[in-house]
């Protein structure tokens, strides 16, 4: 829940960028880029956190660039 959070972090509220980072930070996570792939296979929370971590970053960073140029 906190990371889904942190994929939202300067975002302007909507309901549009809400949805695109739900989907997206789903689509991440299960992708796991660089490095989440390599995090992932630490021992314990933080491999298990950390990918997630990481997916929330990209979330933000994508969303940020895309709903900067679009608007």
């Amino acid at each position: 829940m906190l990371f889904s959070l942190m994929s939202v972090f300067f975002l302007k509220p909507g309901i549009i960028g809400l949805w695109m980072a739900f989907f997206l930070f789903r689509l991440l996570d299960t992708m796991k880029p660089y490095p989440a792939n390599k995090i992932q296979h630490l021992h314990g929370s933080l491999g298990i956190m950390g990918d997630d971590l990481i997916a929330a970053l990209y979330t933000n960073i994508i969303l940020q660039v895309v709903l900067r140029f679009s608007s």
